[in-house]
Formats: structure tokens, sequence, C-alpha cells
């Protein structure tokens, strides 16, 4: 079994979309960085990589007994075991998986550039060990968006496009017409005249198909004002705009 030693890495909890698990390159100051001695590498095939990195779905037994207890985690005193966490590479990607004792990969982190230049060369040239698994069939939600409306954004970028879904969220379970129509105004005022007669279902729609796609100026500013009057956004929101990435 092949090792990496020395593994930074910045885990990222509950995550089910590969695009909340940021690159070395939008690590921050305030995120929990952890130093692993040392985890064990697994090539897997491109599906079952997919499968890890995009979602909660149970992980094949057998690759769990074959790296149990094998990963130790630096402490500022020790050198403790963890008894699921390993290194997923399909020799292209990579991705460190902690399941926290359960068989689900609860937590995900990226690695430091050089050290999954280093990873992938070591499993150049050998084959993928087959597992079985479950696919699983991933459906899209307002509060889980589909990858192809994140590509291209950065990490501040991409959470606030989600603050501003799950402000539209709450928007939706308050069910106010004219609240939703005053939102989408504020969203898109040349549309006003448009939804004077559409219903709440309608509008709604409107307002999450035109949001979706990509990030501007004006996305930004209908999130600080979506958020308005909600002090848990709110705080969100003051937290991403002032954090500063290395």
């Amino acid at each position: 079994m092949m090792f990496a030693y020395d593994v930074w890495v910045n885990w990222f909890e509950g995550e089910e979309n590969a695009y909340n698990v940021f690159s070395f390159e939008e690590w921050r100051k305030t995120d929990p960085f952890d130093l692993l001695d040392q985890v064990p590498i697994i090539k897997v095939t491109p599906e079952l990589f997919t499968h890890l990195e995009h979602s909660l779905e149970i992980i094949p037994a057998s690759l769990l007994a074959k790296i149990k207890d094998k990963t130790t985690e630096k402490s500022t005193t020790n050198i403790l075991p963890i008894e699921y966490a390993f290194l997923a590479t399909d020799g292209i990607r990579t991705i460190v998986i902690d399941t926290l004792g359960y068989e689900i990969p609860m937590r995900k982190s990226r690695i430091h550039p050089e050290k999954e230049a280093l990873v992938l060369e070591m499993v150049k040239h050998i084959a993928p060990t087959l597992y079985e698994f479950q696919k699983a069939e991933r459906e899209y939600h307002i509060l889980s968006l589909d990858p192809t409306y994140m590509i291209g954004l950065t990490r501040k970028e991409k959470n606030l496009k989600q603050l501003t879904f799950m402000a539209l969220d709450q928007l939706k379970e308050e069910n106010n017409l004219q609240k939703l129509k005053y939102y989408y105004t504020e969203w898109n005022p040349k549309g006003h005249e448009s939804i004077q007669f559409s219903t709440k279902d309608d509008i709604l729609v409107r307002l999450e198909n035109e949001l979706r796609c990509g990030w501007t100026t004006q996305h930004y500013d209908f999130c600080r004002f979506a958020i308005q009057g909600h002090p848990y956004f709110e705080a969100l929101f003051a937290q991403e705009v002032e954090e500063i990435s290395y």
C-alpha cells in the first residue's frame, strides 16, 4: 500500500457537492487545518472518484476495510490514528476522505498542489482497484445547485450565490405574492410589468432561472438586498464579504 506523508488537509464537513470542497488556492486562515502524518493512497476508477467527491453515499466496505486505522494525524503532542481516512485518486484528481467513523465521506479536503503532483506521479503506472458500489442519482434543488451553475466562480462567489438561494427559499416559504413581486422587481426592474398578473409559482420559477446563471454585481446587490431582516443570513453575508483568502 502506498502512503502520502505530512499532508495538510482543510476539512469541509457534510458536503455532497464537490464545488464546496475548495482548492488549496482558496483556503482561508479561519479554515480548520489538520496535518496528517500519513494517509493511504487508493487509486480508484473515475466513476468511484466522482461518487466519493459528489455525494454522501456509502463507501464500499472492502475499501474501508483496506484503509482501517492506516491514517495517522499529528497533534501538538501525539500522533493519533484515524479509523477510516484515505487519499483517493483516479490518476487525474485527488481528494482526502474521512468518514468520522461512519461509512460515508463525512469530511473532504483537497491537498497542496505540490503534494498532489507527487501523488499523481506515484500512481501513474498503477491500475485502479475495482470496487463495487451503488451509483446514486443526484437531485439538485434550490439549496443544492447543479454544479453547472458554479463553474468559473470563486469561493466567495459560490458562497454568496448559495446564500442568495437560501434567502430565496425563505421567501418561498413566506408565501407572500406581493413581497415576491417586490423582490423580483428589485432583481429585474425592467420585468416589473411582465409579472403583474403572474402567480407566486411563476415568479419563483423566473427568479430561480434568472439567478442561477453566473455571478455579477447585479447578483451581489440582490443578495445583499434579499438577506436584509434575516440576522442569520446577514451574519453569513458579513462574514463572507470580510473574509480574505490566502
